[in-house]
């Protein structure tokens, strides 16, 4: 009888200590377990949308000035982002600022522009990290002002209208950064190469000249974008 209640306290003590590891290891494959569902649930970012300004430097003399931009970018590879930017502005300068003796109108100026453009991120996994990339830009631009000629009444006030269209692209570098849960801030650097074609039009036939002008310039490119990533 003795030997019978040793044999099954031995027994008992086995299971006992069994279990006692068994549950461990059973509380450390649930929490892996939950670790991965929750790596599993994390939300995949791989769209930017983004604000940024138009305007590239106020003059002095400038009374409003009015601009905005939009940027969109896309991942469609671990790293590559397709983007492309739309931007605006708008500016009214007055010469009174100036002192003029003759009272002329404000003059207005306005442009739009599109940026299309590829990103190669060289770190990080896209749209997030340091990247690379060429973009395609094209804008047109409208300025009309008024001055003051001498005519044998006097004074008169003559309307000036310039139209530019410009065509080219560019190269930039740029960093990418997404911060919980979801604050993107985007800053890129880099030079463009622009064409363009302007037209000249006037109240005054010594100033009207219908042919288009044709140039080309080399510009720096700043951009400091704020957005989210979804």
């Amino acid at each position: 009888m003795m030997r019978t209640w040793m044999c099954w306290g031995v027994v008992a003590a086995g299971v006992g200590m069994g279990m006692l590891p068994g549950t461990g290891w059973a509380q450390d494959e649930a929490e892996v377990e939950a670790e991965v569902e929750a790596g599993a649930e994390a939300p995949s970012r791989s769209t930017l949308l983004m604000v940024h300004s138009s305007d590239r430097g106020l003059n002095l003399l400038t009374l409003q000035s009015l601009g905005s931009g939009v940027s969109v970018e896309h991942a469609v590879g671990s790293h590559v982002a397709l983007a492309a930017s739309a931007t605006g502005g708008l500016r009214s300068f007055d010469p009174r600022v100036l002192g003029a003796a003759i009272e002329l109108e404000p003059s207005l100026s306005w442009n739009v522009r599109v940026e299309p453009g590829v990103h190669f991120y060289l770190s990080g996994r896209a749209p997030e990290g340091f990247w690379v990339g060429p973009h395609v830009e094209a804008g047109l631009s409208h300025y009309k002002s008024y001055s003051a000629v001498l005519a044998p009444n006097g004074y008169q006030n003559v309307q000036t209208t310039t139209n530019t269209l410009s065509y080219g692209g560019s190269f930039r570098v740029g960093y990418t950064a997404i911060f919980s849960p979801g604050l993107t801030v985007q800053v890129g650097l880099g030079l463009a190469a622009l064409g363009d074609r302007t037209t000249v039009s006037s109240d005054e036939p010594s100033l009207d000249d219908s042919s288009p002008r044709y140039g080309w310039s080399v510009d720096p490119r700043l951009t400091v974008a704020l957005g989210w990533a979804f």
